[in-house]
């Protein structure tokens, strides 16, 4: 009796599915449908060996989601991240498991884009903040001055040399103390003022 295999939407769906057995995702990693081995990548339940793999297919956009699956090994994120596209390091550089001494070395990627996601994950320690607070574009600092995890030093320097947009995250900030607070009420900006008031 012949089994017919199931077609690539199918196969997909099993492969995003975070009910499907793990010796299952193992299989439909080596799945000739790229977009099935992209769907196990994302799928937090694909075992670590299969991520293992995954990371070295030869389609990018599967490195990618290997990147940004918080399943994926410490020391597969530490590989994915010196990759050559932005967007890859990017995803590991959000990633909540990314070793820290990955995200401190991310902290100093060329691309805005990645120190951004930097400034943006939970993981990434304070002193590594606070070297983005002086961040040469106004996106990645405005990121740290969002953060309720900032320091207060770091929020207090932010209120007092960040830019007006940076300086109103900082008066936005559910935990920025009350004499930075104070400092930004009498700001020169009117949208400061006026979000530190609010606070």
């Amino acid at each position: 009796m012949t089994t017919t295999r199931p077609d690539s939407r199918t196969r997909q769906s099993l492969a995003q599915s975070p009910s499907t057995p793990p010796e299952t995702l193992a299989i439909l990693a080596r799945d000739l449908a790229s977009r099935v081995r992209e769907a196990v990548a994302t799928n937090p339940a694909t075992p670590a060996d299969a991520l293992s793999r995954l990371a070295t297919d030869r389609e990018e956009w599967v490195h990618t989601a290997v990147a940004a699956n918080p399943a994926t090994p410490p020391d597969v994120l530490a590989v994915l991240a010196t990759s050559q596209e932005f967007g890859i390091r990017r995803c590991a550089a959000l990633n909540s498991s990314t070793p820290a001494d990955v995200l401190v070395a991310l902290a100093s990627d060329r691309s805005h884009w990645v120190r951004e996601a930097v400034a943006q994950n939970p993981s990434t320690p304070a002193d590594t903040l606070a070297q983005l607070e002086s961040d040469d574009n106004e996106w990645v600092s405005e990121v740290v001055a969002q953060r309720p995890s900032t320091p207060p030093a770091v929020l207090a320097r932010l209120a007092r040399i960040g830019s007006e947009r940076v300086r109103t995250a900082v008066a936005r900030n559910p935990s920025t103390p009350a004499d930075t607070l104070a400092l930004l009420a009498s700001d020169s900006s009117c949208a400061v003022r006026r979000a530190a008031v609010r606070s």
